[in-house]
């Protein structure tokens, strides 16, 4: 008997024995047609996609452009996870895994759980999945013990904390705390994730980006930009040339801004960067001790009720400037004052003594009357608790376009007796996170309402303090240089190489 495709009545008809047969049959028909699907996706899955499921990283981020085949690729790994079939990785059976939505009414039921029957075999669920009060899928039962939990962005923070899982996927990035309380529950099987989605939101995510693409974390974390053209061929069902006339028709559709983010899965959120140039590859520099006749220029951010920012620069006799520490600073002046003179002393230097301070800087703010010593500013109040062992800290001028036009100057390389470099490095350090986060984070403010005659360069004022220490010393430095010519910042080497302080 070969034909499986039988009636109920001829069903009836059949002995105990011809049910069995015809059972194997079905099984044997339905492996056949599950190894069918798992060859027709890796046949036709693109480079990006290959590299994805080839990667050993315990988080793995494929972002993509709209229909790129992310959640495809996010699919069939979920699928190779529950059953133990993955072809480049082995999986001890039963696995515990969990798929992560956007919301459960539309995501979750008219996304995710067509693509779940699109490439999931019915043969591998052992019973009915398990729903929730508005329909959608919340657990599957798969054989071999596996089941799959579906949870979505809408739900209570408490939903994610306390589970351990084997794997999650996160279709669409998620808020950080549910990433955060998520990850947590991998730790005690030492678990696996992957996010695939277009960074259109979620701005943390960056910052997770940024860790699979610095070096010491390689072994940790592992990201891919999947562009749709890539997935051409499947989008046109075969014809290339049809896939890619229909994503064009998709992208007239969008603006500039976000047409980037939808073709070729990059940041939607960090189009408005501001210093585009700054790059940890070109700008980070391994720490060295430094030279006791190399000046230092100290520069503070004060805030009534924030932490201040206190950062260190120094100028090299070849006129670069290097970050050499940075900080936050809680408390009042006196707490201040304290931090200033001890993390100048703890900055490694080359020979004896310590480093030679030129110049102390701090933003127009402190000259407001001290909210505990009154009749004096904030300014005077420090400069008496630091004098004589630091210069007196100055105010520089103000001029949010022109230190931003500065810092870009001194981000960009320039060619020099050394190469293409540079006119600004940052000690690698751990001191210096904080600049590099908030370099890295530093946009226009989104005015897309405005008119566009009323549009201006106004950066987001957020999380910014320390990168304005160092801007603060753009304009002491170059200002001058602007409007006069010459070298400010070789001025300022050659005054204190003359014994100035």
């Amino acid at each position: 008997m070969t034909d499986l495709s039988l009636s109920r009545a001829q069903l009836e008809s059949l002995s105990h024995e011809e049910l069995v047969l015809i059972a194997k049959k079905l099984k044997a028909h339905e492996q056949l047609t599950q190894q069918a699907k798992g060859d027709i996706y890796l046949k036709g899955a693109h480079d990006s996609q290959v590299k994805f499921h080839k990667a050993t990283n315990r988080v793995r981020i494929f972002f993509g452009g709209n229909r790129s085949g992310k959640t495809t690729a996010g699919a069939n790994e979920a699928r190779w996870l529950a059953e133990g079939s993955h072809p480049f990785h082995t999986f001890r059976l039963p696995t515990k895994g969990c798929i992560v939505v956007q919301d459960f009414q539309t995501h979750a039921k008219d996304i995710m759980e067509p693509k779940i029957r699109e490439w999931f075999p019915p043969s591998m669920f052992t019973r009915a999945p398990e729903t929730n009060s508005v329909g959608a899928i919340v657990k599957y039962h798969l054989r071999h013990g596996s089941t799959i939990d579906v949870k979505s962005h809408e739900q209570d923070l408490k939903v994610f904390e306390g589970s351990d899982y084997d794997w999650i996927w996160f279709d669409e990035p998620p808020p950080e705390p549910i990433f955060k309380a998520l990850w947590r529950g991998l730790t005690d099987r030492r678990g696996i994730c992957f996010i695939t989605g277009t960074p259109i939101t979620e701005p943390w995510l960056y910052d997770l980006y940024m860790k699979a693409a610095a070096e010491e974390n390689k072994g940790m974390y592992w990201a891919i930009f999947a562009e749709i053209w890539e997935n051409a061929r499947n989008l046109g069902e075969g014809n290339e040339a049809e896939g890619r006339r229909r994503i064009e028709e998709f992208l007239e559709t969008l603006d500039a801004d976000e047409r980037e983010a939808r073709e070729k899965g990059r940041f939607l959120h960090m189009r408005g960067r501001i210093f585009k140039t700054w790059n940890r590859a070109t700008h980070l520099i391994k720490p060295f001790e430094w030279p006791a006749k190399w000046p230092v220029l100290i520069s503070l951010d004060p805030h009534p009720r924030k932490p201040w920012a206190l950062s260190y620069l120094g100028l090299t006799p070849a006129g670069y400037r290097i970050l050499i520490s940075s900080h936050y600073v809680d408390g009042v002046v006196e707490d201040v004052a304290e931090a200033v003179l001890h993390n100048r002393n703890e900055i490694e230097i080359d020979g004896q003594g310590l480093p030679r301070i030129h110049s102390c800087w701090i933003d127009n703010y402190a000259k407001v009357e001290s909210m505990i010593k009154r009749g004096t500013t904030i300014l005077d109040e420090l400069n008496r608790l630091v004098s004589p062992a630091v210069p007196r800290f100055q105010t520089p001028p103000k001029n949010v376009e022109d230190k931003i036009l500065i810092m870009k100057s001194w981000l960009k390389p320039q060619e020099s007796k050394y190469g293409l470099r540079p006119g600004f490095f940052v000690f690698d350090t751990p001191e210096n996170k904080g600049f590099i986060y908030e370099i890295e984070h530093y946009v226009w403010a989104n005015q897309r309402g405005a008119k566009r005659r009323e549009l201006k360069n106004v950066p987001v004022k957020e999380n910014d303090d320390i990168l304005d220490t160092v801007m603060q010393l753009c304009l002491v430095l170059d200002s001058k240089k602007l409007q006069n010519g010459g070298d400010t910042t070789q001025k300022v080497f050659n005054y204190t190489k003359r014994g100035h302080s």
